[in-house]
């Protein structure tokens, strides 16, 4: 179609004219491009809407990329630190695959081990000795099971009864509680009276003189208590001498704490001395061990006087290790200077204080 229209121009330059046979192709040559044009224009009509669904597309997937690209972007960190706690992971693994490996190395050395003692045994004789020795006696073997062990039992110090292993913690007991009924009994002030008639003693005259008297009354209660315990129950006693001063020490020791508490805080001073009996009836060991005690009674059995004075009379009755009792007993006496302390020193403070509260006490008829 080119080429006619090449020659076509040539014989219009050259003749000044157009033909027939040109127009006639000429209009031809239109006709087929006009065709040609739209066939064109209906075929780009017929690709505009797959085109534009195609671009659409393309747009759509180009920003869902985008944002999974932001938001790949956005977990990069999270993305690193779960790789980095996989690879942990696989070293841990890995670890725990090698001690493994390790541990089925060793059980394997110890079952050589075990096979080679078994395969040593199975040639000796030692073996057949037995295995005719079970045939020949079963009885024997009857008997070894049943008490596989042996005990042979060495008693240092044996206590033939229960109330000779018991008699340490109730004598003890007997004494203080003696203690509690003195002072019940017996006044520990000296009457206005008494006082005129003495001259009106010192503080200290009045605190050491009238604890003469309990102190007499308790050294004969334990007196009494230590030979009934001796020869009315005639509890087991190794060192009856021992047993015998470690209850006078224990009377004195108990009688000038229950003294000095009354005498320095009154009725709050009786009341601190039963609260003192009662923690010491649970926690002092006289009973159980202290071992077995719950803790904060064996946190306090250290402070408590029977402690000391159940040891001396326990080591007095099983048969004595002399360095054991005395050093109870200088224990049980170190408790005497605290009380001296509260008799002689904080008790001066406290006695206006305690005469206010014994007065009212009187006035409300609770205490004749």
């Amino acid at each position: 179609m080119i080429d006619t229209l090449y020659s076509s121009a040539d014989k219009i330059k050259k003749t000044a004219q157009l033909s027939k046979d040109i127009r006639k192709e000429l209009k031809t040559l239109s006709n087929t491009a006009k065709n040609e044009v739209t066939a064109v224009v209906n075929a780009y009509a017929a690709l505009k809407k797959p085109i534009e669904k195609i671009s659409d597309d393309m747009y759509n997937v180009l920003d869902s990329t985008s944002a999974v690209i932001g938001t790949a972007a956005d977990n990069i960190p999270e993305f690193e630190k779960n790789i980095d706690n996989t690879t942990k992971t696989i070293d841990n693994t890995v670890n725990s695959f090698k001690a493994v490996e390790k541990t089925i190395d060793r059980t394997k050395t110890k079952l050589k081990s075990m096979i080679t003692k078994v395969d040593e045994l199975s040639a000796s004789d030692d073996l057949i000795d037995l295995l005719m020795a079970v045939v020949n006696d079963p009885g024997a073997l009857a008997e070894f099971f049943s008490s596989p062990v042996s005990l042979e039992t060495y008693r240092l110090h044996p206590v033939d009864n229960y109330g000779s292993a018991m008699s340490p913690f109730y004598t003890s007991l007997g004494i203080w509680v003696g203690g509690i009924v003195l002072i019940a009994v017996i006044k520990v002030e000296l009457s206005e009276k008494q006082m005129k008639k003495l001259k009106n003693p010192g503080r200290t005259q009045q605190y050491l003189g009238r604890y003469i008297i309990f102190f007499i009354l308790s050294l004969m209660q334990s007196l009494i208590i230590s030979l009934g315990d001796l020869y009315f129950l005639k509890i087991q006693c190794s060192s009856p001498g021992l047993f015998i001063l470690g209850c006078l020490i224990s009377a004195f020791v108990y009688s000038m704490i229950i003294y000095t508490l009354t005498i320095s805080f009154n009725v709050i001073g009786k009341a601190m001395a039963v609260i003192i009996l009662v923690l010491q009836v649970a926690g002092s060991g006289g009973t159980f061990p202290l071992e077995i005690l719950p803790g904060p009674f064996q946190e306090i059995a250290k402070f408590l006087p029977f402690r000391y004075g159940n040891d001396i009379l326990r080591e007095a009755i099983a048969g004595p290790d002399i360095g054991m009792y005395w050093k109870n007993v200088l224990i049980l006496l170190a408790y005497v200077p605290f009380a001296l302390l509260i008799g002689l020193v904080i008790r001066i403070p406290c006695i206006r204080f305690m005469h206010f509260i014994d007065k009212r006490m009187h006035q409300s008829d609770i205490i004749v």
